[in-house]
């Protein structure tokens, strides 16, 4: 019986574990990506506009489409960390070197 109660906990704790954001466009206003919702999935171009604040959490996952880039024109902030590392990578099942355009500043 504690096992099924520790699998149920487990699962109404984590359900970070299942969500996913899908990312393209031009970013407009003021965002940030969180843990929480991460993967962000970059589908399709992004474009921060001038005068915008993107700001990526400690830990986030942005997985990228081929041929797909982000660029800045506004404000870009992404500060990880060694234990929670923001990672930028190919969304493909088996990423390599130039997968994914580019990050423009």
């Amino acid at each position: 019986m504690k096992s099924i109660s520790l699998l149920f906990l487990s699962l109404v704790l984590s359900p970070a574990l299942f969500s996913q954001t899908s990312v393209s466009g031009i970013i407009n206003s003021d965002q940030t990506w969180s843990k929480v919702n991460s993967p962000y999935i970059v589908e399709a171009n992004v474009l921060v506009s001038t005068d915008v604040t993107l700001t990526i959490e400690a830990g986030v996952l942005v997985l990228i489409y081929p041929e797909t880039s982000i660029q800045n024109k506004g404000t870009f902030v992404a500060i990880g960390s060694k234990e929670e590392p923001i990672i930028f990578t190919s969304n493909k099942t088996n990423p390599s070197p130039g997968d994914w355009s580019f990050l423009d500043f």
